[in-house]
C-alpha cells in the first residue's frame, strides 16, 4: 500500500471513530441527569463493543470472499 493510500485510509478510520463517539455522547447527554448520562454511556459502550465486535467479524469474512483479506491487528490506546 503506498503511502497516499495508507495515509487516506488513517484518515477515514480516525474520522469515522471520532463521529460514532462524538454520536454516542449527544445522544446520552440527552438524559435528564448525570446519573442517568453515565448509565447510558456505560450500557452504549457495551452494546457498541458488541455490535462493533461483530462488525469486524464480518468485514473479514467479506474481504476473504472478495480477495481483500483483513489484516488483524489492534489499535488503540491502553490507559
Amino acid at each position: 500500500m503506498n503511502v497516499t493510500r495508507a495515509a487516506q485510509l488513517v484518515d477515514l478510520s480516525c474520522h469515522a471513530a471520532d463521529k460514532s463517539i462524538e454520536s454516542l455522547f449527544t445522544v446520552c447527554r440527552t438524559a435528564p441527569d448525570t446519573g442517568m448520562t453515565l448509565m447510558a454511556i456505560e450500557i452504549a459502550l457495551q452494546l457498541a463493543g458488541s455490535r462493533m465486535a461483530a462488525i469486524l467479524e464480518r468485514a473479514h469474512e467479506l474481504g476473504k470472499a472478495s480477495g481483500c483479506p483483513q489484516y488483524e491487528n489492534e489499535v488503540g490506546l491502553r490507559l
